[in-house]
C-alpha cells in the first residue's frame, strides 16, 4: 500500500512553523512520535486534534497518512485532498509526489462525486449533511454504497437525487433547481442526472396511473419495495457513519486518558481544551448518526410490513379513476401520500 513516508514528506514541521498555534504545534509534534513508533491511532488522535485548531496542510498530510494505514480510506482521501491542494509551491516535487500517491491509494477504496448546480450559492448535503455551497469546485468522498445528494436554495424547490456508488469510481451529478411561485411551499424536485452510474429517483417522486391501465395493489406495493429500499440505504449509510465518529470519539477519548486522565473534560485546562473539544464533537456526531439510522431502520421494517400486507390484503382490481402516489422520505420520517378513488 503506497503511503507518505514520514522520512521524506512530514518527518520535520514545515520551515514556517509560525503558521501554527502553540497548542497545535505540541499536538502535532506528539503525533509525529507516536507515528515514527507505528501507534498510529494515538497518532491519529494526535493529529485530530492539531487540526482542529489548525487547518495546517501539514496537519492534515500526517492525519491522512495515519488514517490510510489505519485503513480509514474516506477520511484518508478528504486530508490528503486538502494537503495536496494547500501545499506551498516552493515545497519539493518529492514531498508533493508522496502526498498525491498517497491520496491516489485512497482513492481506490472510496467512491469520488462531483456534484453541478445550475443555481450559485445553493447548499448543497451528502446524506443530510452540509459539504458547502455552490460552485463545490473539489471531489467529495464517500463510503462506497447507496448516497443521497440534495441541493436547497431559497425560493427554489430542493433538487434531491438517490445514487448507488462504487469504489474508485468518479461520478458527476448535476442538479437543477425549480423556481417556486410566490406563496407556494417549495415540494422536493428529483431533476438530476448522475451519469454513468444509474440512479434513483428520490421519495418525492409522484406515480401516476391513468385510469384502467394498473392495479392500484400494483402501484402500492411497487412504491412500497421502493421506499423501503431506500429507508434501508439510509439505515446503512447512517449506521457506518456512527460506526466511523464512534471509532474516533473512543481513539480521542484514550488520547484524553493517556494525557491527561480520565475527568479531563470536566474542567479542561488550556492543554487538555482541544482533545475535549473534538471529543464533544465526535459524540455529538456519532449520537445524530445513531438517531437517524434508528429511525431509517424502523422506518424500513414499517415499510416492509406496510408492503407485504398490501401485496396479501389488497384485492386485485383496477382502478378507473387516476391514482396519485407520493412517498416521501425525510432524515427524520418516512410516509405514504395516495389519492385517488380505490
Amino acid at each position: 500500500m503506497a503511503t507518505v513516508a514520514p522520512s521524506v514528506a512530514y518527518a520535520q514541521p514545515p520551515a514556517d512553523t509560525s503558521a501554527l498555534t502553540d497548542e497545535a504545534r505540541e499536538l502535532y509534534r506528539k503525533g509525529m512520535e507516536r507515528h515514527h513508533a507505528r501507534q498510529y491511532a494515538q497518532a491519529q488522535a494526535s493529529f485530530l486534534a492539531a487540526f482542529a485548531l489548525m487547518k495546517h496542510w501539514s496537519i492534515a498530510a500526517a492525519l491522512g497518512d495515519c488514517e490510510l494505514k489505519l485503513g480509514r480510506f474516506r477520511d484518508a482521501a478528504e486530508h490528503l485532498a486538502f494537503a495536496l491542494g494547500q501545499m506551498p509551491a516552493d515545497q519539493s516535487d518529492r514531498q508533493r509526489a508522496d502526498v498525491a500517491e498517497a491520496l491516489e491509494e485512497a482513492r481506490k477504496h472510496v467512491a469520488v462525486i462531483q456534484v453541478d448546480v445550475d443555481q450559485a450559492g445553493a447548499e448543497v448535503f451528502l446524506n443530510g449533511t452540509s459539504v458547502g455551497k455552490t460552485p463545490i469546485g473539489k471531489d467529495l468522498f464517500i463510503e462506497p454504497g447507496t448516497v443521497n445528494v440534495e441541493a436547497r436554495y431559497a425560493g427554489h424547490a430542493p433538487a434531491t437525487v438517490n445514487i448507488d456508488v462504487r469504489a474508485g469510481t468518479l461520478t458527476p451529478i448535476t442538479l437543477r433547481l425549480a423556481r417556486t411561485a410566490p406563496g407556494v411551499p417549495a415540494a422536493p424536485s428529483t431533476t438530476a442526472s448522475a451519469p454513468p452510474t444509474p440512479t434513483s429517483s428520490s421519495g418525492n417522486s409522484t406515480t401516476e396511473s391513468p385510469g384502467g391501465s394498473v392495479s392500484t395493489r400494483t402501484i402500492v406495493t411497487t412504491s412500497g419495495v421502493g421506499l423501503t429500499l431506500v429507508a434501508a440505504g439510509f439505515g446503512v449509510v447512517y449506521s457506518l457513519k456512527a460506526s466511523s465518529a464512534s471509532n474516533d470519539a473512543d481513539t480521542l477519548q484514550a488520547h484524553r486518558d493517556t494525557e491527561f486522565g480520565p475527568n479531563a473534560c470536566g474542567s479542561p485546562s488550556a492543554a487538555a481544551a482541544p482533545i475535549c473539544t473534538a471529543l464533544r464533537s465526535k459524540l455529538d456526531e456519532r449520537d445524530s448518526a445513531h438517531r437517524v439510522s434508528t429511525i431509517a431502520w424502523i422506518g424500513t421494517g414499517v415499510l416492509a410490513a406496510g408492503t407485504l400486507g398490501a401485496f396479501l390484503l389488497w384485492p386485485e382490481q383496477r382502478s378507473e379513476e387516476r391514482v396519485s402516489l407520493a412517498p416521501i422520505l425525510l432524515p427524520d420520517t418516512a410516509a405514504v401520500s395516495l389519492k385517488g378513488r380505490f
